[in-house]
């Protein structure tokens, strides 16, 4: 029942905040925490054992024949996290020079149609996700429209593609088609959050950093990153003013009235104070899932047990201590 509370409570929170002004320190712990709380519950996916099965691809088995096998997900190594602020700096300078030597206009119109599209996406794979969590509508969203197998060949290249569209994917994408036009159209801030929320939620559901010692490395790396583009230089300041797109979370302080004369003011949130806390986060929920999958699977030996899934596990009660110690 915590993702389902997660769910009413961000999008309660989300939707109050244009008719009423929240606190704002409220209303940001509330929306970080609903978030990361979602996003780890979301992240399950990609545990061992309770992996999202519908992913598959073509492998050869012993006998050489072919098999279905669910993909294997590229997990952040070591060497990633060392190497993510020496990226993370040079996309953040490029975004900087292109602003300041090449036409706005033409960045910002590159910037708005990669925002445009990846928000369509994230919004739809969010929207997915949240019709999952309710079990009484699975039977029903779970239906697949279109299921397409052809073979493509390109550049001497040939590889098998398998396209399949839900119910819930076809009702998903419509909203978030109208949301992005919406936001793209008037750059409204509570449209801002959704697609914000959005990004937060896939990042932190589908990237998994693999252990302690590399989240470790990760956050500190990006604590100096941070430390040094924000502070040491005009930079990060100067790319977060410029770019519109929905990069930020806004929190209403001050509403704006009808004749323009009060303009709204708002304190923010950056996307990546969410999602590099809670890469953190996930990983220990995982560990959490993991500790109790195993212990069923070493009481499997002497009884007969249930083994949950990715959608049965989250009406078990066990043990999220480490989960439950670093989200506070």
């Amino acid at each position: 029942m915590l993702l389902v509370a997660s769910y009413a409570l961000l999008f309660g929170f989300w939707a109050a905040s244009y008719f009423v002004i929240i606190p704002v320190t409220l209303n940001l712990l509330t929306t970080a925490l609903c978030i990361i709380i979602i996003a780890s519950s979301r992240s399950l996916k990609i545990t061992p054992y309770l992996a999202d099965q519908s992913k598959t691809e073509v492998a050869i088995d012993a006998d050489g024949n072919e098999v279905l096998v669910p993909v294997k997900r590229e997990t952040l190594s070591t060497q990633d996290a060392y190497m993510f602020p020496v990226i993370g700096s040079c996309s953040l300078f490029g975004i900087y020079c292109a602003f300041k030597y090449l036409d706005p206009s033409w960045v910002q119109f590159l910037l708005s149609g990669y925002f445009s599209l990846a928000g369509v996406f994230t919004l739809t794979a969010t929207f997915v996700g949240a019709l999952k969590a309710v079990p009484a509508l699975n039977s029903a969203t779970n239906k697949i429209l279109l299921n397409y197998k052809t073979k493509i060949s390109l550049f001497g290249f040939s590889d098998d593609l398998h396209l399949f569209i839900t119910v819930a994917e076809c009702v998903s994408f419509v909203p978030s088609l109208a949301i992005t036009w919406f936001y793209v159209s008037t750059k409204h801030y509570m449209l801002n959050n959704l697609i914000g929320m959005a990004f937060c939620i896939q990042a932190i559901e589908n990237i998994s950093v693999g252990s302690v010692k590399t989240a470790a490395v990760l956050l500190v790396g990006l604590f100096f990153y941070d430390i040094f583009w924000v502070f040491g230089t005009e930079v990060m300041v100067s790319v977060a003013k410029k770019v519109k797109g929905p990069l930020l979370l806004l929190f209403p302080r001050v509403f704006a009235d009808a004749a323009n004369e009060v303009k709204g003011e708002f304190s923010m949130l950056g996307l990546g104070d969410i999602v590099i806390p809670g890469l953190f986060i996930a990983l220990l929920y995982r560990l959490d899932t993991m500790k109790y999958v195993n212990a069923l699977l070493e009481k499997e030996e002497k009884e007969t047990v249930v083994i949950p899934t990715v959608t049965s596990i989250h009406s078990h009660k066990y043990a999220k201590s480490y989960f439950y110690a670093t989200l506070v």
